[in-house]
């Protein structure tokens, strides 16, 4: 009997540190994504208009936080417990207001994968409960 508590056990740790190394990998791909279309866009003419702009939006931020970018991924996803789905939708998300004018730069970033997370995990994971 101890002997199946002991195999189960290691197979729930081996399960958790295969899904932390899945969500170490697609954090990667996403920050690979991210870095690229942030550096793209210092390099436009007008990224410090943009910057300007933006500083009147509620997601800016006047600082760039200290953490980096890809230890911020795999924080906000490890913690949050999300599906791969709803990482996924995030980035799309993400996709789709840069597609209606959002131009990502270090101040926003952050705050903009926060709000798409939660948006992600809101559409794709809650649980509806209903007063019938």
């Amino acid at each position: 009997m101890s002997d199946l508590k002991t195999q189960s056990a290691s197979n729930t740790s081996e399960e958790e540190s295969s899904a932390k190394n899945r969500i170490i990998e697609l954090s990667k791909s996403i920050f690979h994504i991210l870095s690229t279309l942030i550096e793209s866009n210092k390099k436009k003419q007008n990224y410090e208009e943009q910057v300007k702009r933006q500083s009147n939006m509620a997601c800016f931020s006047a600082i760039i936080p200290s953490i980096s970018l890809l230890d911020y991924l795999i924080r906000l996803f490890e913690y949050s417990k999300c599906e791969e789905s709803s990482i996924i939708l995030t980035l799309i998300y993400i996709d789709r207001a840069c597609s209606n004018g959002l131009f990502l730069t270090p101040f926003i970033i952050y705050r903009i994968l926060s709000a798409g997370l939660i948006l992600s995990l809101k559409f794709n994971e809650d649980i509806i409960v209903s007063n019938d």
